[in-house]
């Protein structure tokens, strides 16, 4: 298990810090599983490279979404928060991509 902190303005102006966390990783050769949860509530993504960036999906809410990297928190939070229709999953995710990319998958997959 990975842990990471968030911290996020939300609209009306206030400030929130939360921990999520990277339950699982399953690493499939050219995309990843990952298990994302805050506030015990889990998310599963499918995350990988393609020519044009990083794609990632989630597949119980039939949302996927093109990232161009995974450490752009600020463009990530944007587009993800839309799809999920949900600033903190949005957010959580965002920041787990970038504590992700710190290491463990930008070590796997070339640029």
């Amino acid at each position: 298990m990975i842990e990471f902190s968030c911290k996020h303005r939300f609209d009306d102006g206030e400030i929130k810090e939360w921990v999520g966390k990277v339950e699982d990783i399953k690493d499939y050769g050219n995309y990843y599983e990952i298990e994302i949860s805050v506030n015990d509530v889990s998310n599963t993504v499918i995350v990988g490279k393609y020519s044009k960036g990083w794609f990632l999906v989630i597949p119980f809410w039939d949302v996927g979404v093109s990232l161009e990297k995974l450490d752009d928190l600020t463009g990530n939070i944007e587009k993800l928060s839309v799809v999920t229709e949900n600033e903190v999953d949005g957010v959580t995710i965002a920041y787990a991509l970038a504590a992700l990319n710190r290491g463990i998958i930008q070590n796997k997959v070339s640029k």
